[in-house]
């Protein structure tokens, strides 16, 4: 009894400690406000958006860039996209969990950048605000990316 008991405590208290699993195509959204309704709309629709501005600023697809962005954040992602491809950065993904909230008509999003470039693993934390309106996202306020890239021996 006491045998299996111990053989089970992991499995159980594994699927207790473990919650969602965020993955690219299923990400995963904290709120640091009311949560507005249909919040998992929203989440996917951020969460595609800043997935294609990365996607863009990778292949200095300046189209695709201004396509995802008002006239006041496009120069951002533009400037971004020329340093990452400068310093030849890759394998680069937004995290899929991040933190939304809900800020008038704008959802503001604090998102991380992962990958790596020659010498050194890339970290960046993005904070922007959104417009969301049905199932998409353009964005709206862009800061440049907060830099955290250790150098690999």
């Amino acid at each position: 009894m006491i045998r299996s008991l111990l053989l089970t405590l992991p499995l159980l208290l594994g699927g207790c400690l473990s919650g969602v699993q965020p993955t690219q195509s299923d990400p995963v959204c904290s709120w640091t406000s009311t949560v507005p309704s249909h919040p998992d709309t929203i989440c996917r629709a951020v969460f595609r958006t800043i997935s294609a501005m990365l996607r863009a600023e990778l292949h200095g697809d300046t189209a695709a860039i201004r396509a995802l962005s008002l006239p006041g954040a496009t120069p951002v992602y533009i400037a971004d996209g020329r340093r990452l491809r400068t310093e030849h950065a890759a394998g680069l993904h937004v995290v899929p969990s991040f933190t939304l909230e809900a800020d008038g008509p704008l959802i503001g999003a604090r998102y991380d950048v992962l990958g790596r470039a020659p010498k050194m693993q890339v970290n960046e934390e993005f904070t922007v605000k959104l417009r969301v309106t049905g199932g998409s996202a353009v964005i709206a306020e862009a800061r440049p990316p907060l830099e955290s890239s250790a150098d690999i021996e």
